[in-house]
């Protein structure tokens, strides 16, 4: 750790080992390092933090914290053990907000692994806290969870429903952040459902929110990527592979590994269509090679039949064009 880091680590804990309003300071500080991605530097403040004497309210936000950030990283099974630790130091506690966000992150990560069915019931919950807290802003996430749930689940219809609720709670609290993030996911339902008109100007309507707030690396990326699934399905095949590339080359910058995934089997899937089966190849391989470092199965499955649909018509080409030069 170089002196500079040193320095900011010991500011922090300082403040926060000297009162509550120190220790507000200190999860500002820790969200600003992670949602900026200086996972490191937020790595370091967790390993800070866990020396001092906390209330069992604040191990449960520490554990919160400890969750997102392997939750970014991509660890969802020690994410899933830090949320569920959380909730059990908030067992019977009045802090019933904290509740709700724990439970939001918590189903996210289990609809990550595929467990849509325990996701929406954690999301459903929340949504019931969150109205009896009468929190807007919670109400309006745990409505937005709820429609992925059910996205997931395949019942679209409804997903895009609870889409519109969160859409309407956001804008009601001119939040343009959130009300961006619904744009996105109701413009990737809409198209999941073929409404393509809809979808295009849910997307482009998130990207002119996003320009006039806070960057938001990630989430454009996320929309370029759903715009990229308009422009394919609309025929235009070189706007959804620049779309896809510029999105894929976002989730680099950002070392997101989950969002990959899908963009190298788009890509890989444009470049079959194309019979390019060799380049095929390679983005499905490392698609693979991602789903498999995550365990994430339906990756996995999926991959591996793109991978054996393009070896097999890669091989068919080599085989002839052989042919045709023995022939010769």
């Amino acid at each position: 750790m170089n002196s500079d880091s040193e320095i900011y680590l010991a500011e922090w804990l300082y403040l926060a080992a000297t009162n509550e309003a120190g220790i507000a300071l200190w999860f500002d500080a820790f969200d600003d390092t992670r949602v900026s991605w200086r996972l490191t530097q937020a790595r370091r403040l967790l390993r800070g933090i866990r020396q001092l004497t906390l209330s069992a309210a604040d191990r449960a936000r520490v554990h919160h914290c400890e969750g997102m950030l392997e939750a970014q990283l991509g660890d969802w099974n020690r994410a899933t053990e830090r949320f569920k630790r959380a909730l059990d130091l908030l067992e019977g506690s009045q802090e019933v907000e904290d509740g709700v966000l724990i439970l939001n992150d918590l189903g996210m990560v289990l609809r990550l692994q595929g467990n849509a069915e325990d996701a929406r019931e954690a999301h459903e919950q929340a949504l019931a806290l969150a109205r009896v807290v009468e929190n807007p802003h919670l109400v309006a996430e745990s409505l937005s969870h709820v429609g992925l749930d059910l996205e997931h689940q395949k019942l679209t219809d409804q997903a895009v429903g609870y889409f519109r609720q969160a859409l309407s709670a956001s804008e009601a609290l001119g939040d343009h952040q959130q009300a961006a993030f619904m744009l996105n996911h109701l413009g990737e339902a809409l198209w999941r459902t073929g409404r393509l008109i809809e979808a295009r100007n849910a997307l482009t309507g998130a990207l002119d929110l996003l320009a006039s707030v806070a960057d938001d690396p990630y989430l454009h990326a996320q929309v370029e990527g759903n715009l990229g699934n308009v422009a394919y399905e609309e025929g235009d095949l070189d706007m959804a592979a620049a779309l896809w590339q510029s999105a894929l080359n976002s989730m680099d910058q950002l070392d997101v590994v989950f969002d990959k995934i899908g963009l190298l089997n788009n890509l890989g899937g444009l470049a079959y269509a194309q019979a390019d089966y060799g380049r095929a190849l390679a983005f499905f391989q490392e698609s693979l090679e991602l789903a498999q470092e995550l365990g994430d199965e339906r990756g996995i499955q999926e991959a591996l039949r793109n991978l054996t649909l393009a070896i097999g018509r890669h091989d068919e080409v080599v085989g002839s064009e052989q042919l045709c030069a023995g022939r010769r």
